[in-house]
């Protein structure tokens, strides 16, 4: 007889932002955002990251309030967690606080987890 088992685990495992939501200060020049890879790490994966900017007058806009390039995190085999970075744009106007967002591209190898989402405001 010949047993047949299907992979149900994630051997390439699950990307995610180690939070969901941060707060920065305007003046804060740079911010770095982690992110993780559990339950797996078998295999060289890539995870593509871009930023979503916001709407309304509460909205923070790439160039003006943050400058954030489309970027694409290298996970080497084995590896469990990668950082980024970008500046936060401070300038003389008075403003209310001002939020975007940072989402995860599905990777290569392994998926998505929550959050995939990550809330930036800028205060």
């Amino acid at each position: 007889a010949f047993v047949t088992i299907n992979a149900n685990d994630d051997a390439s495992g699950v990307f995610r932002f180690e939070t969901d939501a941060i707060l920065e200060e305007e003046r804060d020049a740079v911010v770095t955002v982690t992110v993780v890879r559990e339950g797996g790490s078998i295999g060289a994966a890539t995870v593509a990251v871009q930023a979503i900017g916001g709407s309304g007058n509460s909205g923070a806009q790439a160039g003006i309030d943050f400058a954030f390039r489309p970027t694409t995190l290298e996970f080497p085999d084995g590896s469990e967690s990668q950082t980024l970075t970008f500046s936060i744009i401070d300038d003389a106007v008075p403003e209310l606080d001002e939020a975007f967002a940072l989402s995860l591209l599905p990777p290569s190898r392994g998926r998505l987890a929550a959050p995939s989402t990550l809330t930036v405001v800028i205060s």
